[in-house]
């Protein structure tokens, strides 16, 4: 099974964007009744040891994600440390890839 991207969490926590032909093969690796959340975050922020990293990804849907990244800067608190610039170019880009958006 090829996961394309995860993200650091909780050992206990698998978070990845799956390729639709390996879901076969993650339902036949996991047990009938395992409680499962599918959450749709387009937008992560993480700030600590002096970084304030973004991700962003677009699915192509048109969501304007310049308010969820804003927002989610704000309620992580790193919102004054982030160049707004770098925010609206990890919005544009929409990558998936995890950005420093700090200011320098």
């Amino acid at each position: 099974m090829v996961c394309p991207f995860g993200t650091a969490l909780p050992a206990a926590t698998l978070a990845s964007l799956l390729y639709e032909k390996d879901i076969p093969q993650l339902f036949a690796m996991v047990a009938n009744g395992t409680p499962v959340a599918v959450v749709d975050r387009p937008v992560k922020v993480a700030a600590e040891a002096g970084r304030v990293d973004l991700e962003v990804r677009g699915l192509g849907d048109g969501r304007d994600l310049d308010r969820k990244a804003f927002a989610a800067l704000r309620g992580k608190g790193p919102a004054d440390r982030a160049d707004l610039e770098k925010v609206r170019k990890a919005n544009r880009e929409r990558t998936g890839l995890v950005v420093d958006v700090k200011k320098r």
